[in-house]
This record gives structure tokens, sequence and C-alpha cells, in this order.
């Protein structure tokens, strides 16, 4: 609405193309526009531009993505900035303004894959933008480009590479950008370490330190840890000890405990290596002490001041109060476009979901006793109207929220905003705890292993949980033993189960309150979790019905409502789920204390055979073992149990291949339902074992029947013993052979097993011809789901009977398209089919094709078609 009155918007929208796209950029760097509000004028813009203007087409997109990312909608980012390269010719001399968008969409997609830790792309674009900024040349964007070059190369390991990167990166960022250049100088130096340069990076250290410590650099206390376990490393242990004691006074100035905890393990470890036990053991306890009482005495300054400023508050509140009021009605006409689309909505959102819980709150409790199945129905549609139908719009709400706290406000708007923020944040935590509750009730919740650092991921809920506390002055404190423990768990349950348990305790305690999280291993492998806070506690007439939730009217205590019952109900189903125990020791009026039990690793998952290891363990049998790995080679497993024919075969195929050994059959059958290898080498007849067997069960399981089978064999042992008929592209090979028979064979069934288009299948659908049992079993399912806009990768391998990382190595295998592919190139097909029929509009065919919003579906559907669907209607 701005925008149409603006005579600067209009005088830009009649300067002729390409030279308005430059003009709209410049206009929308001033202006105070949000980011959907620019992405609808750059489609629109888009729409408008002809085919001759590839390059102002090229700079739109690399806006749009731009304006994407600012929202944090990071695959539609990528994909708009995917659309640059094609509509710039990299065949001809390129101009000054070409290479500088080329770089420019290279850079910034180096950068969404540095922010995803995916650092094999973040290598590869930033080699690219590199490339055209050193032909430009632009320092900024060439500096960023190859710092982010060489933190991709040290996380991959590849340090000497690395090095010679930040070395670049130093000498740019030298005059122009003093946080960079150290934090560039700190990577530089620990690549220095991990090259076994020890002498340049103590050089290089002892002049970042004081220039980190002068620039207050938010890693100069990593840098001090670093530099002083390099000259621990090289047994100077004054120097070292001396680094710590600076790193440890830091981390007591910045109140960073876990730091604290960490230095003075390090300095009393220091001390153990020197043999000086007794003033490592002087070190800890002097330590602790100080700890205990720093910790008390916060705690009594905490609640002085808190009193203090409470009264303090209240005086000032009387004073604010009639001075508010009388610039609010001074305001009042100026606010009232805005307050009227915020708080209308937000009440209209309300108001909704308030009615259905009303009317099937009320319905079920008129059925409760007849119609037990129904009441079942009515809430699982309830709260799939919540999800869909309310959190879509509160979540855009809060994003226009957030935009607008960003800007220059009054000071009273803004307190109208962050209220309304707040409240937006919390109906968001009501409806996700509300999805979550619901799908505990109907058990559609299902473990989801991973294995992880136990205490890195406690340390991080606890960040976080701090972090979003809004009361002040709340001691929070953290122990966690042992502190490098990786255990296989359902992590993201354990996620909401921890963050309930601390997010109730501090929102039940006054500031100046401790908060504390204590982790131990107990006996028979169970992880226990302490969390204790000085509140209220809980009323014992409550106590015993902690974890049930009903529909009851009183609350907890002042503070709470039905909330905590539903939180609770749900930390205690999730803890079930996990095969663990949540209780709680209550001391009413002062503090509750909630333990939970974990067991350290559980498999639960629907797997076809059970873990590799215990098959190990009964046959007695090494382990596969992993050759030359590198991720752009095709995998290969060779089954074979005679030791030297198999370091014959895996000398011969590992230059060009990776290799795995499995020395059993059956341990090589488990590697294949696990690992989904590209090709699978076996002899005919092992020393113990007919392959035939393991040979069918490869054919007839879904995972394996796609993978081609090399067999050795005699042409006597084939015809006299078996009569094994081969399937598709399986092949024999007589023994004796020569090595290049054997890399020959083997690159022709590769070669002739190539991953196809998916996508082209869906022509063979239509056209009724034969589909394997995978591609049947994978179309019936997307047949099933296509329409659901939230259908996701999980959810697809649930359905087809995989583990995900099963599903995503046999796609990988199988086929050039990934799953979020087929699924989109397969909902256009049934848009085509139902604009032809002409019987729907675009917006219903969008929803009902499962497309999140009527313009994406019609900017995918000109991609694909080129055709633009409105023009059926």
């Amino acid at each position: 609405n701005v925008l149409v009155v603006d005579p600067s918007f209009k005088t830009i929208l009649d300067i002729p193309f390409p030279e308005r796209i430059d003009s709209i950029a410049s206009y929308f760097l001033s202006s105070r526009l949000l980011a959907p509000q620019k992405i609808k004028i750059w489609n629109e813009q888009l729409s408008l531009l002809g085919k001759e203007h590839k390059l102002a087409q090229a700079k739109t997109h690399l806006n749009l993505a731009y304006e994407y990312a600012e929202i944090q909608q990071s695959n539609k980012a990528e994909e708009a900035c995917l659309k640059v390269f094609p509509l710039i010719s990299i065949e001809t001399e390129l101009d000054h303004n070409s290479q500088k968008v080329l770089g420019m969409a290279h850079g910034f997609l180096g950068t969404i894959y540095f922010i995803s830790e995916d650092w094999k792309r973040t290598e590869e674009s930033s080699l690219l933008a590199i490339e055209y900024f050193n032909s430009i040349p632009d320092t900024t964007y060439l500096a960023n480009s190859i710092y982010n070059l060489g933190v991709a190369l040290f996380k991959q390991n590849r340090y000497s590479e690395s090095l010679e990167r930040f070395k670049e990166a130093k000498e740019l960022y030298k005059e122009s950008d003093k946080i960079k250049y150290l934090d560039t100088e700190y990577w530089y130096v620990s690549s220095l370490i991990e090259t076994q340069n020890e002498k340049k990076a103590l050089t290089v250290f002892d002049s970042l330190i004081a220039q980190m410590k002068f620039a207050a650099h938010p890693k100069y206390s990593d840098a001090l840890i670093s530099y002083g376990d390099l000259l621990s490393s090289l047994k100077k242990y004054k120097a070292a000890e001396k680094n710590y004691l600076l790193a440890h006074g830091f981390a007591i100035e910045n109140k960073r405990w876990n730091d604290l905890k960490k230095i003075s393990s390090k300095i009393a470890t220091l001390h153990e290596s020197n043999n000086k036990l007794d003033k490592a053991l002087e070190f800890r306890k002097i330590l602790q002490v100080y700890a205990d009482s720093f910790h008390i005495s916060q705690s009594e300054a905490s609640l002085e001041k808190s009193n203090q400023a409470f009264e303090s508050f209240k005086l000032e509140n009387l004073k604010m109060k009639e001075k508010y009021e009388m610039m609010l009605a001074a305001s009042e006409l100026k606010l009232n476009r805005n307050r009227k689309f915020i708080n209308g909505f937000l009440l209209l959102s309300i108001f909704v979901f308030g009615m259905f819980c009303f009317f099937m709150i009320r319905k079920v409790n008129t059925n409760i006793v007849n119609k037990e199945i129904e009441v079942k129905s009515i809430k699982e549609k309830l709260f799939h109207t919540v999800s869909h139908e309310i959190s879509r719009p509160v979540n855009l709400s809060q994003s226009y929220v957030q935009k607008l706290k960003k800007e220059n406000l009054p000071e009273h708007i803004k307190g109208l905003v962050n209220s309304t923020d707040k409240t937006l944040n919390g109906l968001i935590g009501h409806i996700n705890t509300l999805i979550d509750w619901n799908k505990a009730e109907s058990n559609s919740i299902v473990l989801n292993l991973s294995k992880q650092s136990y205490s890195e991921v406690l340390q991080s809920i606890f960040k976080n949980v701090k972090t979003t506390t809004q009361k002040e002055d709340i001691i929070w404190l953290l122990d966690i033993i042992p502190e490098n423990l990786i255990c296989e768990l359902d992590f993201e349950n354990l996620e909401k189960v921890v963050s309930i348990l601390l997010k109730n305790a501090a929102s039940v305690v006054s500031s100046g309150a401790i908060i504390s999280m204590t982790s131990r291993i107990e006996k028979d492998n169970l992880l226990r979790i302490d969390i204790k806070d000085n509140g209220p506690g809980i009323p014992h007439d409550k106590a015993s019905n902690l974890f049930d939730w009903e529909y009851a009217s009183e609350s907890f205590s002042a503070h709470q409502s039905n909330a905590f019952e539903i939180n609770m109900s749900l930390a205690n189903k999730l803890v079930s789920l996990m095969n663990g125990k949540l209780s709680f020791v209550n001391n009413n009026n002062f503090g509750t204390h909630f333990s939970l039990l974990l067991p350290f690793a559980f498999v639960k998952e629907k797997q076809l055979i059970s873990q590799v290891s215990s098959i190990i363990g009964k046959t007695g049998k090494k382990t596969t073992v992993l050759l030359k790995p590198d991720e752009d080679r095709y995998n290969i497993l060779l089954i074979e149990d005679h030791l030297e024919f198999s370091n014959f075969v895996s000398d011969t195929l590992s230059d060009f291949y990776n290799i795995s050994i499995a020395h059993d059959p059956r341990i090589g059958l488990a590697i294949s339902y696990k690992e989904i290898p590209d090709l699978i080498i076996c002899d005919l007849i092992l020393s113990k074992t007919n392959n035939l067997e393991i040979y069918e069960k490869l054919k007839n399981n879904i995972l394996t029947d796609h993978i081609p089978i090399l067999i050795f064999t005699s042409k006597k042992e084939r015809s006299e013993n078996y009569n094994l008929e081969l399937k598709g592209h399986d092949q024999y090979l007589d023994k004796p052979f020569k090595p290049q028979e054997l890399v020959k064979l083997v690159e022709k069934m590769l070669d002739s097993h190539a991953k196809i288009d998916i996508s082209k299948k869906l022509d063979d659908i239509v056209e009724g011809k034969e589909l394997t049992k995978f591609e049947t079993l994978l179309f019936s399912v997307i047949e099933q789901n296509y329409h659901k806009a939230d259908f996701n990768a999980d959810q697809f391998a649930e359905q087809i009977k995989m583990s995900k990382g099963q599903m995503l190595k046999k796609m990988k295998s199988m086929y050039h398209d990934n799953t979020s592919k087929i699924l989109r190139d397969y909902r256009l097909l049934k848009s085509k089919q139902f604009l032809e029929e002409g019987i729907l509009t675009v917006d219903q065919i969008a929803s009902k094709c499962g497309f999140s919003s009527t313009e994406y579906f019609v900017t995918v559907y000109k991609n694909h078609f080129k055709l633009d669907p409105n023009d059926f209607s």
C-alpha cells in the first residue's frame, strides 16, 4: 500500500528494462518493506521481463534468493539462486556485470551450504565464486568466499589446503575487517597445529592473543585454551598454566561456568602429568570452595537486588502509567491500521481455535461413555485442523511482528509490538505442545534413534531454555559427567522432555532462585538426569496425579494452568516411549526435584536383520573393512572367506572403487541390507556355505533386488553342480582370471546399471508400462500422500517399510532424482490432469495437489511445462 502512493517508486516503474532492476534493488536498500513484500514485487517484475533480458532475469533471481534467506527459507533461496546460472552463458566472453552476478550467486550458494555445514558443496561453490571474483576483482566478496572455502577444507581434514586459503583471506581482511581478520587468524593457527607446524603456531599465538584481548574478540577464551593445549603438548607446562589461568579469570569475569569447569580440569590434569598430585588436589578443592561460595553470594545478592528493583519498579510504574495513557490516546489514529491487522488476525485465530475446542470438547463429554471411537476421530480432526489451519497464519503473523521489532518505532509502539510478539510466542508454544501431546495419545510417535554427543545435546538444550527465559537474575547451574559420551538415543524426544522440565521450573520460581541440572551414569547402563529448583513446589493433593491430564478447572499454582498438566503428561509419555522412567521428589514449599532415567541405547526399529555386531560375535569372523573411502566413488561389497583371494580382489579394484570385505556370508547379507552397495561380488561356493541361498535372498528383498551381482565360479562347477539363472545385469566370471578382466567386467556392469531419471517413469505410469516392485510401492505411497503439503522423507520411509537411511541409499544407488523432486513432479502431473478436465479452479488444484501456495504452484508449473495454468480457465 505504501508503494501505491510513493512517487519515487512510481518513477522507478517508468524506467525501462533492464535498468529498472538495479533501480528497484537500490530503492529496497533504504526502504522499510518486509521480505514477503519484496518477494512479491520481484516476482511481478520477473513476469514482465522479456526473454532477451537474461542478465536482468539473473539479477532478479539473485535478489529473490537474498529475500528468501532473510525469512530463513533456505530451500527456496537455493532454488532461486540456482536459476541464475542457466541465464548467463559461460561459453562466450563475459562482461564485468555478468562475472560479478555469477560470482555473487556462487558465493551466496557457498554461504547457504556453509550455514547447513554441507562442506563438500561449500567447497565447490566457493571455488567457483573465487574464480569469478579474481577476474573482477571484488575484495569483500572474494575474502568471504576464500574464508568459507578455508573452513570447508578444514572441516574435511584437508589442513594443508585450508592453511593456504586462510593466508589469502588474512591479507584481504587485514585492512578492511579487524574482527574477521582475527577470526581467520584463529583458523589459520588451528591449521598450523593440525599440520604439526608447532613452532610457527607459537609465534602466531603470541600476537593473536594480544590482538584478541584488545579487540574483545568472542573467541578470545577459546584461543587461550588452544594456546595452553599447544604449550602443554610441547611440555612447556609453566607457559601452558599461565594461559589456562588467564582463560580461568576470563571465565569467572564473564560468568562462563562450563568453561570454568573445563579449564580447571585442564589445570589439574597439567599438575597431575607433572606428578604434582598435592597441588592438583589442592587446586580442585580451592576451586570447588570458591565456586560454592560464589554461587551462594550471587544468589543472596541477586535476591536483594531483585527486591530493590521491584520497589523501584512499582514507583516508576505509577509515574509512567499516566504518561503512557496520554501517549496512547495521541497515537491511536496512527496505530489503527497496523493494530487492526495484527490484533484482528490474532483474535480471529484464537476465536477459531477456541470455538473448535469448545464444540469438540462438549461433544466428547456428551458421548464419552458410548462413543469412544467417534471421540478419538473428532480429537484427531481437531488437532489436524489446529496444525494446518491455525499454526501457519500465526507463524506468518509472528514473522511480520519480528520484522516490525527491527524498525525504529516510538517507544510506546514498541511496547505494543513486544506484547503482541510475546502473545504469539505463547500461542505457538501451546499449539506445538497440543500437537505433540495428541501424537503421544494416539501412539503415532515413533523412535528416531541417532548417535550423538550426549553432553553437547544437553548443553544445547540447557542454553536454549536459559536464553529464552524472560525472568532475570535466575542462577542456572549445569553439571554433566562424563563430558564426552557418545550414545544412541532418540535425542529429538529427549530435547522435548528436558525442555518441558526446565521451562516449568523457570515458570514457577522467582527472580534470584536457583535451577540446576545434573547428569550421571547409573548402574545397568542407565543415564540419569536430575532437574531441581527452589520454587514453591507442588501441592500434595496434586502430586499423585502429576502425570495424568484431565479437563480440570483448578491449577497447581497461581502461575499455572492446565498447560502444566498437559506438559507433564506429554513428558511422561515420551519418556515411556524411550523405555525410561520419569519421577519426582516433592518438597512442598521448598522446591521440586525431577529425576529422569534412560537406558544407554535401545533398538526398536523394524530391521530386516539383527545388528551386524551380534552376527560377528556369533560367527567369530572379522568385521567389514572399508578401503580408501571416497564419497564420489562406487561402493562394492566383496563376500569372500579366503583371505589371500579377498586381498587380491580388493587390491585390484581399490584404486577405482570403495571396497568393503565381509568374510562371512551372513555378515555380507547384513551389510547389504544396511549400506545398499552399488555392486556385490561373491564366490559361487565358499568353504562352508552355498552362496546360491545368499543370491536368492538378495534378489528377493526389496532393499537389494536392484543391485548387480558378480559371481566367481568355474564352468565345471556351473554345469555339473548348479543350474542358476542370473537376473538383470548379473554376470559370471570364470576362474582363473586376469586382473584386467575383472576391472573391465566391473566397469561394464556399473555402466549398464547407470542411474536413471525416475521422473520419466511418470510417463510409464500413464502408458501402463510394467514397473519394478520397488517402483510400484514407491508410486503407490506417492498416490496416497501427494495431496499432503507436509508429507516428508521420514513419513515416506515409514510407509515403504524402510529406515530413512536405507531409503535414501537405495534411491541414490538407483536414480538421479531425490524424493522431493519425484513427489513434486508427480504433483505436477496430477495438476495437469485436473487442469485438462476443467472442473477445478487453479487455487483448488494447488491445494488438492499438496502445494503450499497457489503462487508457488503457478511458478513451478510454468518452469516445468512452459505453460501458465491460468490459461486453462
